[in-house]
């Protein structure tokens, strides 16, 4: 689909224009594209893209984890790190909508591993990403597709909203057994945290979590804000504390308490910091059930 996208190589250097306002974006892969106040980027001498609306933003070393995203933001000199690679698509040929879709499907992230080239670190490249193959229908059907799945946001959307404001409440029957949770647990251990030149960002060999990453719906937001280690660390310093798939997180430092979520199969191995606690479920139980009832708000913490 090399044909189709257009490259944006629009740079600038925001500590050299002092009196210019930026917004500064980011990418989450729950949200997408998101605004990060958390950044000046006059304060550094990094190098930022100006951002357009319509175009796509990913990280090219962890586009593999969901970190791509088409922002819809229209700010005046909008802005995103140098170390993402940004583009739009000739329109007239192919949506910038109808595109996003076909890089939420399985099939992309496919592709994406597939051109892991056997290393540790990912890096997919704007050239890699242009020689995808993707089916593309005449520009009516791509608008007819576009607004069906649009339908199906809305409706997602509104059930997520239900979910999100609806408290899970145990109904504790007093003839059930009572167990320690260490008996229903083959592990438990909490973090620990590494010194500062161990954790690097943007990515690498271990995942490694804090309590910003956890949430209230049991999934995981490894988003922008992401932090990793080395193998070594992971493996000596913090051994203890390693995290597989399927294992509960539940932070133990607020506010606020009560953030739990059940780590991914996006790695193989993770860690995490000391103001997290895990629990390794074994056959008695399911690890979704415990993490519900440690979101329930009758659940003593």
């Amino acid at each position: 689909m090399n044909c189709y996208l257009i490259l944006n190589d629009n740079k600038v250097k925001p500590y050299e224009s002092s009196h210019s306002k930026f917004t500064v974006l980011g990418v989450s892969n729950e949200t997408g594209i998101f605004v990060n106040r958390d950044i000046n980027p006059q304060d550094t001498k990094q190098s930022y893209y100006l951002v357009e609306p319509n175009q796509f933003c990913y990280n090219p070393y962890r586009v593999n984890v969901g970190s791509i995203g088409l922002n819809k933001f229209d700010y005046e000199n909008q802005i995103i790190s140098g170390a993402y690679v940004v583009f739009g698509t000739d329109n007239s040929k192919l949506l910038s909508e109808y595109l996003l879709a076909l890089f939420e499907d399985k099939r992309f992230l496919e592709y994406v591993n597939s051109k892991a080239n056997g290393g540790v670190r990912m890096n997919f490249t704007f050239e890699e990403l242009a020689n995808w193959y993707i089916p593309l229908p005449l520009l009516d059907k791509q608008i007819e597709i576009v607004q069906q799945i649009k339908k199906h946001r809305e409706i997602t959307e509104g059930a997520n909203k239900i979910v999100s404001n609806y408290d899970i409440d145990f109904p504790i029957v007093p003839t059930w057994k009572r167990v320690k949770i260490s008996e229903v647990c083959s592990y438990i251990a909490t973090g620990n945290t590494p010194s500062k030149e161990k954790m690097f960002s943007g990515g690498g060999e271990i995942p490694y979590l804090k309590v910003f990453n956890l949430t209230h719906t049991v999934k995981l937001d490894f988003g922008d804000k992401t932090t990793f280690i080395s193998r070594e660390t992971h493996t000596e310093e913090l051994s203890r504390s390693i995290c597989l798939p399927g294992d509960v997180l539940m932070n133990i430092v607020g506010p606020p308490l009560g953030k739990v979520s059940i780590v991914p199969d996006t790695y193989p191995e993770w860690n995490i910091n000391q103001a997290i606690i895990l629990f390794r479920c074994n056959e008695q139980i399911e690890n979704k059930y415990l993490a519900y009832y440690l979101l329930s708000p009758t659940t003593p913490l």
